[in-house]
């Protein structure tokens, strides 16, 4: 009977793994003029939208999101350029086998703050439940 019990709850853990696993896939491999329509749909739904309301929205939420596209990159661009500074100025301070232990405790610990940051990821679409 235990044995039972316990194959059967590994069936249900798996099941609910594989699940979420997929569900988050299909959220990813989405476009950005997917996301975007996606979101103007569930407004439509809500707020009753005219045709030409609709338009307006999908332009304004595709600039915006393009836009911040864009902002990203740039906030990537710079931070690498920061980064890249400081490890030249760490080098200068650490003999050779310092800098890369330095190296080696830094991408573990960015690893722990990613996987940290994932566990507790805010999604502010979330916030606009127009369902």
């Amino acid at each position: 009977m235990d044995i039972k019990k316990t194959i059967a709850l590994l069936i249900v853990i798996i099941t609910f793994t594989t699940i979420a696993f997929a569900q988050k896939e299909s959220q990813e491999k989405l476009s950005m003029e997917e996301r975007v329509e996606k979101q103007v749909e569930r407004m439509e739904k809500s707020l009753n939208l005219s045709q030409e309301q609709r338009q307006k929205l999908y332009d304004i939420q595709l600039n915006t999101m393009k836009e911040n596209a864009i902002l990203n990159e740039k906030r990537k661009a710079q931070r690498l350029a920061r980064e890249k500074i400081r490890n030249q100025k760490m080098k200068e301070i650490f003999s050779e086998e310092q800098f890369e232990k330095y190296l080696d405790l830094k991408g573990g610990a960015k690893m722990k703050r990613k996987i940290h940051k994932k566990s507790r990821k805010y999604n502010p679409q979330n916030d606009l439940d127009f369902e």
